[in-house]
């Protein structure tokens, strides 16, 4: 066998090796669906979500300025944080952003500090 009919078979053995996988990735994932991420959580979960989180919260409708504000979240994460947002759905309760590639519990705890403070402090 000559070097480019070589070539050619390892190329051919390769794109059908490809195919194959392809193929088998969709098969599996369409005879096991993932479960909804979210009523898993919350049947699981006697967690209340917070006043900061829901349907109106930064974290559901803001854009990426928006979500820059808080510590330890830049440019790059508060698009991870939309991405996600937009792929999976709204965020309900605050460890839905540990889904979020970046964000680890530090970072959450930042960020609950900064929901936990009041928006408008009481004048004594």
């Amino acid at each position: 066998m000559s070097g480019s009919r070589k070539r050619m078979l390892i190329a051919r053995v390769c794109l059908l090796s490809a195919i194959a996988l392809t193929a088998a990735f969709f098969i599996y994932a369409a005879m096991f669906p993932l479960p909804d991420r979210y009523e898993a959580v919350h049947k699981a979960s006697p967690v209340e979500p917070l006043k900061g989180f829901g349907a109106d919260s930064v974290f559901n409708i803001g854009n990426t300025e928006a979500l820059d504000v808080f510590p330890g979240i830049g440019a790059v994460l508060a698009q991870r944080i939309v991405d996600g947002r937009d792929i999976l759905g709204d965020y309900f309760l605050p460890t839905d952003l540990l889904l979020v590639k970046g964000i680890g519990p530090k970072t959450l705890e930042g960020i609950m500090e900064v929901l936990a403070e009041p928006l408008y402090p009481r004048e004594e």
